[in-house]
């Protein structure tokens, strides 16, 4: 965790054309994509902004962290400062939202969007970024998430679809992994791509959720348990 006290962190909401040289800051940390920041992601740009704040050559200086004013892109990165302040700060969720209180929505909704499941029907169950904080600090509480061993190379190694899209949910417990499929897929493995790493990681059953696309012959003749769970 950083050593530092705990105050209100100055955060800057820049347009994305907005020169920086007009706001006297040597440090920029951009975020853009879906509405979606992956774990890698959020433990990579933590580590950016920890070794940011301690480098003693911007001591003098404010730091500022933009985005476009795409409320996606603002909620991403709302999600990403919470998240350090949280983390790494010392924060609770509560106060982590309060340097953010003063966003204004836009005429076509909330600035701060609420995350959801990745899929394509009616959200059931949105989430603020609120809770996905306090998700975060009881991660770190339970060993769920370890700020000094993750591992973000291997994290990004496995999160690739080529490389099978794994990640490990519950060490030592809980794998999740994109479903394998038997015909030629330049975004799914077959069967046999998962035996070696599957046996490292000590697993013994694998379930399917999904409709059938390969054959589990491939599995039960590695020695895995396999069991369909069609959802």
């Amino acid at each position: 965790m950083v050593t530092a006290p705990r105050i209100p962190v100055p955060t800057c909401f820049l347009p994305r054309a907005t020169q920086l040289r007009q706001v006297g800051a040597p440090c920029c940390v951009s975020l853009r994509s879906a509405l979606c920041v992956r774990a890698g992601t959020l433990h990579h740009i933590c580590q950016a902004l920890v070794n940011t704040v301690l480098d003693p050559k911007l001591q003098d200086f404010r730091i500022v962290y933009y985005t476009s004013q795409d409320p996606r892109d603002v909620t991403n990165s709302i999600y990403v400062l919470g998240a350090f302040l949280c983390l790494h700060l010392g924060a609770t969720p509560e106060e982590a939202l309060g340097p953010f209180q003063s966003l204004k929505d836009t005429p076509n909704g909330p600035m701060c969007l609420p995350y959801r499941d990745a899929t394509w029907v009616k959200s059931s169950y949105d989430l603020h970024v609120k809770e996905c904080w306090a998700g975060l600090v009881r991660a770190v509480a339970t060993g769920l998430y370890d700020l000094q061993a993750f591992d973000k190379h291997e994290y990004f190694y496995y999160d690739d679809p080529e490389k099978g899209d794994l990640h490990m949910v519950v060490p030592g417990k809980f794998v999740a992994f994109r479903g394998p499929r038997d015909a030629n897929d330049p975004y799914s493995l077959p069967p046999s791509a998962y035996l070696r790493i599957f046996k490292m990681l000590n697993v013994s059953t694998i379930v399917r959720l999904n409709e059938a696309e390969y054959s589990r012959e491939t599995f039960k003749a590695a020695g895995f348990k396999h069991v369909d769970q069609v959802l």
